[in-house]
């Protein structure tokens, strides 16, 4: 097995990819960029809502596309094309949460709830730079500046920041709880006995 090269219809910088299938994976970009792989090969998606630089694209489980971007840009894709959320806080992350709603993170403590093609702020108890999301035991659980964790149940959120401070970039979980966050320094938690464990250096 090996990683082979993919012909793209583009040269923009691709920051983020997700897809439902090996048929249908979607990456987003600089400059508004998005491409489909559709099995076979990579094809550039027009659209006119926004030249954003795009940070983060979310495979929606009841289909379509959810990505976001810098100035707070959110965009929703289905079978009628593309459709332009709400603008605001810089949005790094998109992740499903409870009841498979998907939330998009960000700059300042940024937090938006989808609603399909819609999205609302959800209030968080930090105003801490956000920059990863994932879904981990059905609740979702965001990562960001100076040890920041934070875990929402669909009303209330918990907080399971660290005490070492160290900015944590991105999370990692799978459906049977498994669950990692790396950040600077070489930073590793492992989710184990319901408590984030942080991981000794490699030496």
């Amino acid at each position: 097995a090996q990683w082979n090269k993919e012909p793209l219809p583009t040269h923009a910088d691709l920051f983020a990819i997700a897809g439902t299938s090996a048929g249908t994976v979607m990456a987003v970009g600089d400059k508004g960029t998005t491409v489909l792989f559709n099995g076979s090969a990579w094809t550039l998606v027009p659209q006119s809502a926004t030249a954003e630089n795009l940070r983060a694209v979310h495979a929606a489980s009841q289909g379509g596309f959810q990505v976001a971007g810098w100035s707070g840009t959110t965009l929703w894709r289905d079978a009628t094309g593309w459709r332009l959320g709400v603008s605001g806080s810089l949005l790094f992350d998109v992740a499903e949460g409870p009841g498979g709603t998907a939330y998009a993170i960000g700059a300042n403590g940024a937090n938006l709830r989808s609603g399909g093609a819609s999205w609302t702020q959800l209030p968080i108890p930090t105003t801490r730079n956000l920059f990863g999301a994932a879904n981990h035991l059905g609740n979702l659980v965001v990562v960001g500046d100076t040890g920041a964790i934070f875990r929402y149940d669909g009303s209330l959120w918990r907080n399971e920041s660290r005490a070492s401070r160290r900015l944590l970039r991105s999370i990692w979980a799978d459906r049977l709880g498994n669950a990692f966050i790396v950040g600077e320094e070489g930073t590793t938690l492992r989710y184990l006995s319901n408590q984030w464990v942080e991981s000794p250096p490699v030496t």
